[in-house]
Parts: C-alpha cells; sequence; structure tokens
C-alpha cells in the first residue's frame, strides 16, 4: 500500500496564528537536500501459511516504481540492512505484526536530479520520516524525524555503525537539557541567522532547511515548515499585490495578474515536476506540462487566495509554452 508523506507548507504562506500556537514546541532543523523524495514500502510475498519473504520498493512521491532504478539500487544497497533493522524493531516494540510500513527520504547524487554534489557523490538515500498503519485502528501512524532517531541509537549499539548516514543532516548544538539532542524551541529558530552553507554539499551550496516539530499534536499545530535559498525559489521574486482584484480596469488587472503568476514558472520547478517520475520522455511532455501549470496555480492562489473563483481565472493563468520549454531545458539538463 502507497502512503505519500504529507506537504510541507513553505515558511512564508504559514499562517500567523499557527505560527504562535506552535511557539513553545520542540523543533528539529535539517538541511533540505536537492534530490528526490522517495517513499520505500514494505512488501510481503506469501510462500505458505508459515512462511513469507520481505523486502522494499521504493516509489516516487507520486508512486511510479523507482525500485529497478540503477541509483536507487546503489542506495539501498547501503541503507537497506538499516530499514530492515526499523522494521522489525518497530514489530517487537509494539508485540504488532504491521505488515503497512513506508520509509521517507531524500534521494541524493542521482541522475534523476543533481543541481547539488554531495559527500562523495555517489547516490545516496538520507532519512526524514516513517509512517505505519495500525491494523486495529484502520489508519496510518506518521512518526517524526525523532521516532526514528530512537531505532539509530539502538542499532548504533548493537553496530558500532554511525547512522549519521542515513539521516538528512541536522543544524544546531546538541542540548544537555534536552536528552543531549539538537533541538530547539520554534521562537528560538532564527532563518536568517542559520548558516548559508551546506554541511554536505561538495562546493557548499544549500538548498535550504526544514523545521521538524516532535511536539506535534495533529492539526493544531505545525508538523513541518520548510525554508529555500533564492537560488532554490520556486518563484522568481517580484512586485506581488495581495488588493483585490475587483478593480475598475478589469483587463489591466487580468494583465498584470497575468505577468505576476509568469514569475512562478521556473527552472527549479521544472526539476521539483521531474523529480516526482521515474521516468520520464518527450512524449510525456503534455502531462508534464499539466502537472507544472496546476503545481504553479496552487502556489500562486496559495499567496493570493482573494482570487480563488475568480470569474476571469481561465483568463489569467496562462502559460502552458513557457512550461513545456522549461521542461524540455530541465529534461535536458538532468539526461546530460
Amino acid at each position: 500500500m502507497f502512503h505519500k508523506w504529507r506537504s510541507i507548507e513553505n515558511y512564508e504562506r504559514i499562517d500567523k496564528e499557527l505560527l504562535e500556537d506552535s511557539q513553545c514546541d520542540f523543533f528539529y532543523v535539517t538541511e533540505k537536500l536537492d534530490g528526490c523524495n522517495v517513499c520505500i514500502c514494505n512488501k510481503r510475498e506469501v510462500i505458505d501459511e508459515l512462511n513469507w519473504h520481505e523486502s522494499w520498493v521504493v516509489r516516487s512521491r507520486n508512486g511510479g516504481d523507482f525500485s529497478e532504478n540503477a541509483d536507487v539500487k546503489v542506495a539501498m544497497k547501503k541503507i537497506e540492512p538499516f530499514l530492515d533493522f526499523i522494521r522489525d524493531t518497530l514489530r517487537y516494540d509494539w508485540n504488532r505484526d504491521f505488515r503497512e510500513i513506508v520509509i521517507y527520504g531524500e534521494l541524493i547524487n542521482s541522475k534523476l536530479l543533481h543541481r547539488i554534489w554531495y559527500g562523495d557523490k555517489t547516490p545516496q538515500i538520507r532519512l526524514f520520516g516513517l509512517s505505519y498503519l495500525y491494523p486495529t485502528l484502520e489508519r496510518w501512524i506518521d512518526s517524526t524525524i525523532e521516532g526514528l532517531f530512537r531505532y539509530a541509537r539502538w542499532y548504533e549499539s548493537t553496530t558500532n555503525l554511525d547512522t549519521q548516514q542515513y539521516f538528512v543532516p541536522i543544524i544546531g548544538e546538541k542540548n544537555p537539557f534536552c536528552g543531549n539532542r539538537a533541538i530547539s524551541r520554534l521562537y528560538e529558530i532564527d532563518i536568517d541567522k542559520l548558516p548559508k552553507k551546506s554541511k554536505l554539499s561538495v562546493d557548499g551550496s544549500l538548498e535550504g532547511y526544514v523545521l521538524h516539530n516532535i511536539d506535534w499534536k495533529g492539526c493544531k499545530t505545525l508538523p513541518f515548515i520548510k525554508w529555500k535559498t533564492k537560488e532554490f525559489s520556486e518563484c522568481i521574486e517580484g512586485y506581488s499585490s495581495r488588493r483585490s482584484a475587483e478593480v475598475t480596469d478589469q483587463e489591466r488587472e487580468v494583465g498584470r495578474i497575468q505577468k505576476d503568476f509568469a514569475r512562478y514558472f521556473t527552472l527549479n520547478r521544472a526539476y521539483s515536476v521531474l523529480s516526482k517520475h521515474s521516468e520520464v520522455s518527450i512524449k510525456d511532455l503534455s502531462a508534464l506540462c499539466r502537472e507544472f501549470f496546476d503545481d504553479a496555480k496552487e502556489d500562486y492562489l496559495k499567496d493570493h487566495p482573494e482570487l480563488v473563483g475568480h470569474p476571469d481565472e481561465k483568463k489569467m493563468f496562462k502559460g502552458s509554452s513557457s512550461a513545456f520549454l522549461l521542461l524540455k531545458e530541465a529534461m535536458k539538463n538532468v539526461q546530460q
């Protein structure tokens, strides 16, 4: 069964009231790595009533099968023993035969997407989340990165291996008052003062940061927040008005919004769209253009909620030709 990791909202879009409600929650700050989001799903093949074989299926964020990708195979060979340990220990810990388990990570140094090279430039999967289907509750339980760290500490005690190599990099100093963990209250985290160079990349290039709430209690507080550097933003900075579209000169207003919407058509967004698919070719461009356009429109309407349902919406939102050219360029760059 496929279970997608929840979407992470941009820092600039977070509702101020929600931010205020989460100010005292504890967060981990991790580096946002440039790569492909992968969902590593447990697969059980039943042999008979008493025997079965288990393996892992690697899927893209959209559910496409990444398992046969050469870079994925290299990355999985390195991390699979740790994944097996998490699966087996999770079951032992809860005394439950969890069959549906998904572990989430970022595939880096892959031909699928590599604007930044990390470490030794070999394909790796860096983990950040875990979900499992609780049978009696018939619902998915999402665990934060803190939950994965528990298994990492147990794994280290039995293997003497450094498990940092399996995780997205943690930013910040360990705090002895918090069990020697590198966590901070949200109000203590100043995005502007975080390092602007990567801990892992070859040349120091940084995509951004993700804030993981380990006090997350469901819908009333923020589970995750992401922040990207200007170089990796999916929207070009520029004039953007939040005032109502109801103005005297309607055609001028439609034209202004069309130009403003064009800022959301970027090469970074094209890379993001491609990273959600296991394989793409020229014949897929039509569907990819629609996905690109819908993604850009969704982001724009999040920033301009007053335009949702506007009678001139079809006139305001155009740009299929721009999406086509950006996707072609991104595909060419990825294949090099």
